[in-house]
Order: C-alpha cells, then sequence, then structure tokens
C-alpha cells in the first residue's frame, strides 16, 4: 500500500509520496484518524513489488523483489 500526502501539500504524485507498507496475505492493516482522513492510500496495480526503503516494514526482505500472486476473495 502506498501513502501519499494530500494534493494541497504538493505538486506532483512524486512529490506527494511517503512511503509504502508491505501487506502480507491474509494480514490486516487498519488506517485511522489523522492517516485516514489526511494521507492518501491505495494499492497499486504492479505485477511485482520492490523492497526498498521506503517501505516502513521491509524487515528481512529489504531488497527482494515479490512477485504478486492472484488474489481470491471468498
Amino acid at each position: 500500500m502506498s501513502l501519499k500526502l494530500p494534493i494541497d501539500h504538493a505538486e506532483s504524485e512524486d512529490e506527494r509520496y511517503i512511503g509504502s507498507m508491505l501487506l502480507q496475505p491474509r494480514s490486516l492493516f487498519l488506517m485511522t484518524d489523522d492517516a485516514y482522513e489526511n494521507l492518501l492510500h491505495g494499492i497499486k496495480e504492479v505485477k511485482e513489488d520492490v523492497i526498498d526503503e521506503k517501505v516502513f516494514n521491509a524487515g528481512e526482505l529489504m531488497g527482494k523483489t515479490l512477485v504478486r500472486g492472484t488474489r481470491c476473495i471468498r
């Protein structure tokens, strides 16, 4: 998931980008209060995720590239 500042804080999407969070399968992440109300957030449609210094919770996956699988909603 990518987090960005609202449009009134910066001109371009790249300037608004704060960082990303790795959401593992079957994980739950709740955004509340200021984070929910004031940060733009979403999931990019990409086939691979590069885990770099902009991923807040990279941990042991730093430097890896993760291939996304097919999502099934049951």
